[in-house]
């Protein structure tokens, strides 16, 4: 492993001691999982903004990450795509092991019933 390898994983390593590390990560995945689901039902965020009625710019503004989400805002915008929030707590891992179960986890965009569903 070479010195820049060995730096980044010190560094990243660091990043998750911070509460501010798992606050962005969590609002990534959830703005992730929003655009699969507006892209699954081919809608854009003018249209999203329409069904919680508020405007395209605030829809930008979350999937840009520009927005500290409160739980019901999660829940308007998962209800409007005809969807449940969800929220699970998990072990905490490593970097390298937090990877490999990501790989593990993937699966082929065909293969996908729904977004936000794991397959068994």
């Amino acid at each position: 492993m070479g010195d820049q390898q060995r730096s980044f994983s010190t560094l990243f390593a660091a990043a998750q001691q911070h509460d501010e590390y798992w606050t962005e990560r969590a609002s990534l995945e959830f703005t992730e999982e929003l655009t699969r689901w507006m892209e699954q039902q081919g809608l854009s965020r003018k249209d999203l903004a329409e069904k919680i009625g508020s405007s395209q710019a605030y829809i930008t503004k979350i999937l840009k990450g520009n927005v500290n989400f409160t739980l019901a805002s999660m829940v308007k915008l998962t209800r409007a795509l005809g969807a449940e929030l969800r929220i699970e707590l998990g072990q905490v891992k490593d970097a390298a092991e937090a990877e490999l179960d990501k790989e593990d986890r993937e699966e082929p965009q065909e293969a996908r019933r729904q977004p936000g569903r794991r397959s068994a």
